[in-house]
């Protein structure tokens, strides 16, 4: 870390907040279903660097849950 006031850090840190819910609403808004959306599934930009594993939903259902090693619905 280079030395600098507080703020520059929570600025940063907010940034990325932002920016990585804005790519998870985005992808959301056309329907991609991330089974995992993690910090290895992203950049600190906020793009996507891993689809998989996905699906698309066609119809909403709040249980839809494409990460087929997750039986128990731990990430739905």
């Amino acid at each position: 870390l280079v030395p600098g006031p507080p703020e520059r850090y929570v600025e940063m840190f907010r940034l990325i907040a932002q920016r990585n819910a804005a790519l998870v609403a985005d992808w959301l808004r056309v329907g991609y279903v991330q089974g995992n959306m993690n910090s290895d599934n992203t950049l600190l930009a906020g793009r996507t660097i891993d689809y998989g594993p996905y699906g698309w939903m066609e119809r909403y259902d709040p249980l839809y849950q494409p990460f087929t090693t997750d039986r128990a619905g731990n990430f739905a």
